[in-house]
């Protein structure tokens, strides 16, 4: 699994074709602070953070936003909690 990762998703030529990606979320992300600094209402910096990180990862694998909202982004990071404990055990094929 990390090897089909780092080979396939984090190689220097799919990053750079999914640079727009990473844009177009940082873009999300600071128009949304924006937002919440010109109403001045207090921002939840840890919690817009992982909702673009987990948007971002989302769109890098299967083109499509995971969460809009917070309820979502924090189910989102039990999920990939538990699929990066499982990917992440100890693999005899990995050494």
């Amino acid at each position: 699994m990390k090897k089909i990762i780092m080979s396939q998703l984090l190689n220097g030529t799919t990053l750079d074709l999914l640079l727009p990606v990473r844009q177009d979320e940082l873009n999300r992300f600071m128009n949304t602070l924006f937002q919440k600094a010109k109403i001045e209402k207090a921002v939840d910096l840890n919690g817009e953070l992982l909702k673009m990180s987990n948007n971002v990862i989302s769109r890098m694998l299967m083109s499509e936003r995971c969460s809009e909202n917070e309820d979502e982004a924090g189910e989102m990071r039990k999920l990939v909690t538990e699929i990066t404990e499982i990917a992440g055990k100890f693999n005899l094929s990995d050494h």
